[in-house]
């Protein structure tokens, strides 16, 4: 019998050898990606992360790429059905925003569903209609919008008054008119008197309702310029409020002002008579003479409060820009200058200068003679 090439301990030996690295070799690829999937949120990017990459887009303006992160984030695992509806719905307003409303009604609709809190249906609701609108499908955004109408104030309107005009679910009644109409002025609401005038005003308000919910419909109220225009509207109110409580409601007027208003003013309230000037006596010309002596009243009280305005505000206005000589009014002078007179500043440097001028010149002739 030969001998043998190795003895039992050796070959036991390679045995444990090479089950050793066998188990090594499955056991690597395993340690490598268990290590990866158990690293920090720190080192993988997570679903919050791509939310918020897909909101940053959108913030951006970046409609196409939002959407595209939007989708990207919802076929990610573990999304929150309560999550997944507002991302629908923001998938919606990006698809909107670059004019695809099919694509756009398509995700609302989704939202819809998922809305199980119902946290969006409004908004969804508005969308919904407006998409319908945009792609020419009038009468199916009337009829979504009276889905979702909420119908729960009608009986409390109809304790308002006798119904006058309809808008789909939604009652007009007298009262409501009746407020409409009291906003206006009193001019206004003269021209709409009587049974007849009433019927204009309550045909007129209906268009304007139905013009009103045209332009919401198209989201025209989320217009840039249309909203400069608001502003600029909320300012004029805010300006009239203060006008009327500082000056026009303080302008009070008794008999004794007024004759003697008419007194001082005789020449203005003449007439030809067979080419010979009268004067109309006070009775005629009562009311005439009432609103020039407000006029007049309201000027010189809004004189004094613009300024007390300047002053306390420390303004000052400036008409011109300042010349190369400057004037020796000072700042306060010249705002009171301008708050007495209601001429510019420009105008107050312009007298002084040319009364300086005047008086140089006396001095020049008064050293010749």
């Amino acid at each position: 019998m030969g001998e043998r090439l190795f003895d039992k301990k050796t070959v036991f030996f390679i045995i444990i050898t090479l089950v050793f690295f066998i188990a090594l070799l499955i056991c690597i690829p395993i340690m490598v990606n268990k290590g990866y999937h158990s690293g920090s949120k720190a080192d993988r990017w997570t679903a919050e992360d791509q939310r918020a990459f897909a909101n940053k887009l959108k913030a951006e303006g970046l409609s196409d790429h939002a959407a595209q992160a939007y989708e990207e984030y919802l076929a990610m695992e573990g999304i929150d059905l309560t999550i997944r509806a507002n991302t629908y719905y923001l998938l919606g307003e990006s698809y909107m925003a670059r004019g695809m409303y099919e694509d756009a009604l398509a995700y609302f609709y989704k939202a819809e569903i998922a809305d199980k809190a119902g946290d969006l249906k409004q908004d969804i609701g508005i969308n919904v209609v407006t998409c319908l609108e945009k792609m020419g499908k009038s009468l199916d955004a009337q009829s979504a919008l009276r889905e979702r109408v909420d119908m729960d104030e009608e009986g409390k309107i109809h304790a308002r008054g006798s119904v006058v005009a309809r808008i789909g679910g939604r009652v007009i009644t007298m009262g409501e008119v009746n407020d409409e109409l009291a906003l206006m002025p009193e001019w206004y609401q003269e021209r709409y008197k009587g049974d007849a005038g009433k019927a204009e005003f309550i045909r007129q308000y209906v268009v304007n309702k139905l013009l009103l919910k045209k332009g919401l419909m198209l989201q025209y109220d989320k217009d840039p310029a249309v909203r400069e225009q608001l502003v600029k509207a909320e300012e004029n109110i805010i300006i009239q409020k203060v006008f009327r409580e500082n000056v026009a409601d303080k302008l009070k007027v008794d008999m004794m002002d007024l004759q003697n208003y008419y007194e001082a003013h005789k020449d203005e309230f003449t007439e030809d008579v067979d080419g010979e000037q009268i004067t109309r006596p006070f009775e005629d010309v009562e009311e005439e003479v009432k609103q020039m002596f407000l006029g007049d009243k309201a000027e010189m009280r809004m004189k004094e409060f613009v300024g007390r305005l300047l002053e306390e505000n420390e303004a000052a206005v400036y008409f011109e820009a300042p010349t190369e000589n400057p004037t020796d009014l000072t700042e306060t002078e010249t705002m009171k200058a301008e708050a007495d007179s209601g001429t510019t500043a420009g105008e107050v440097v312009d007298e002084k200068t040319n009364e300086q001028s005047e008086d140089g010149s006396q001095e020049n002739e008064g050293e010749k003679s």
